[in-house]
């Protein structure tokens, strides 16, 4: 391997300081493999990422549901009501007559002639 002019000035003091060893063909980093890890090491524990992360792949995969969402059913408006959840509504024989008087009063309500204090007697109220 050549290198370039502004390597070849450095190799000596390199060579000197004991960072660089001389070999035939070139030089060896010293002490470069007790710092970091071989190409035989990194081919390999790059294998064991590469299968660990497909088995969990295939894993999750398998207990994925198909079915499609949106962002509505994920999130109804709270504001509307869900077709899902029935209305209940109940009434009694006391709402029953409360509600008889609720629509007599406004029956007669909207019978009346605007004046001060027509809607306290037809409610029955007290001005």
């Amino acid at each position: 391997m050549e290198h370039g002019p502004r390597l070849r000035k450095h190799v000596p003091a390199l060579v000197d300081k004991g960072l660089w060893e001389p070999v035939p063909g070139g030089w060896l980093i010293h002490d470069f493999l007790d710092y970091n890890p071989s190409h035989s090491k990194q081919v390999a524990k790059r294998e064991a990422n590469r299968k660990r992360q497909e088995e969990w792949r295939a894993a999750k995969a398998s207990q994925r549901d198909n079915t499609v969402t949106t962002a509505l059913s994920q999130h109804p408006d709270p504001t509307r009501p869900d077709p899902t959840r029935p209305v209940l509504s109940v009434v009694t024989s006391a709402d029953q007559s409360q509600v008889a008087n609720a629509r007599a009063a406004l029956t007669a309500a909207q019978n009346a002639e605007p004046g001060e204090g027509w809607v306290a007697d037809v409610l029955g109220l007290e001005a």
